[in-house]
Formats: structure tokens, C-alpha cells, sequence
């Protein structure tokens, strides 16, 4: 293995780690909500949205569920790129979903939970852990992956919010033009 101790090569890479986190108030019932997080679903709601699906016994989401998507990697890294979901975790009884996200720069981690709330409202709570994969992944940390981070969960938890109250997609434009005001 590269870098081990007692090793003569020196470590070639270091992988990097980001920890992001969003919330999203909706005037839902999760039961409502929670079918929407599903590559097939998210035609509905998400501007932008293509998908492959690989892998599903179902036709959507499930456990073990396999898609490729091209949306989220210029989102977090800047540049074009597939990437590939695996559903990890999905517990219809506890609203809570997981998925692992792999492309050539990084690999994520997804965790996405449903909490009912008062007055017919839901909180919905994202939480990403980016592990770059490569120099490339690695060099998106120092070019503002932080921050593109943040813009894309607050992107996918508006644009769900929107479609759930509305019953209508949120331009990506519009949103990324409400944030330079």
C-alpha cells in the first residue's frame, strides 16, 4: 500500500473530507415527502433532472436501487460527470433515506430524514460527507467546494419545499438568481 510506515514511497495522495448539512421546513406530511427522494420522483420536482436507472426490482427507489445522474457533479466539483447512487438505507417506517454517491473525483455519503412536524409541517434534513477520491477531488476543496456544496443542498431542499407547497418545479436559474441578491 502507498505511504505505509516503513514504506520508501511517499504518499502520492491525500484524500480530503467535507461534512455539509441542510434543513428544510415544508408544509407536508412526510408520508407525502418522502416518496418524492427517488430518482424517478424527481422528475417532478427537480430542474435539471435526468437519470439512469440501473438497477431497481420496483421501477423506483428501494434498497439496493442502482442510478447514474449527471446533475450533481457540476454542482460539487465544477465540472461535468456522472455519478453513479446506491440506495443504502430505506426505512419507510422512520422517513429515512441513504444513499451512497460515487464519481470519478469523490465518493459521498447522503443521509436524508423526514421529522413531523406541528401544524402539518415537515423538517427534512440532508446531511453529506464528500471524500475526494483523487488530486482532482482533492483540488475542488481549495476551488470552493464548500460553498457549491451548500448552494446544491439549499437548491434541492427549495426546489422540494416549492414542489410540495406549489405543486411546481423551481427554475435553477431563478434559485441561483435569488442568491446574488
Amino acid at each position: 500500500m502507498k505511504g505505509q510506515a516503513g514504506s520508501s514511497e511517499a504518499p502520492v495522495f491525500r484524500a480530503r473530507r467535507l461534512v455539509a448539512h441542510h434543513e428544510e421546513r415544508i408544509k407536508a406530511h412526510p408520508g407525502h415527502i418522502f416518496p418524492l427522494l427517488c430518482p424517478i420522483e424527481e422528475y417532478k420536482w427537480l430542474d435539471g433532472w435526468e437519470c439512469e436507472l440501473v438497477y431497481s426490482e420496483s421501477g423506483v427507489v428501494e434498497n439496493n436501487c442502482v442510478f447514474r445522474e449527471d446533475l450533481s457533479a457540476p454542482f460539487f466539483f465544477g465540472s461535468a460527470g456522472s455519478t453513479t447512487w446506491i440506495t443504502t438505507l430505506q426505512d419507510h417506517d422512520s422517513w429515512r433515506r441513504h444513499f451512497v454517491m460515487i464519481s470519478d473525483a469523490a465518493v459521498r455519503k447522503v443521509e436524508v430524514s423526514i421529522e413531523d412536524g406541528a401544524g402539518g409541517t415537515s423538517l427534512v434534513r440532508w446531511a453529506v460527507v464528500v471524500t475526494s477520491l483523487d488530486q482532482d477531488g482533492s483540488k475542488a476543496f481549495d476551488d470552493g467546494l464548500e460553498e457549491r456544496a451548500r448552494v446544491y443542498l439549499a437548491f434541492v431542499g427549495a426546489a422540494l419545499r416549492h414542489y410540495c407547497e406549489s405543486g411546481g418545479v423551481l427554475p435553477r436559474s431563478e434559485f441561483l438568481h435569488s442568491l446574488e441578491r
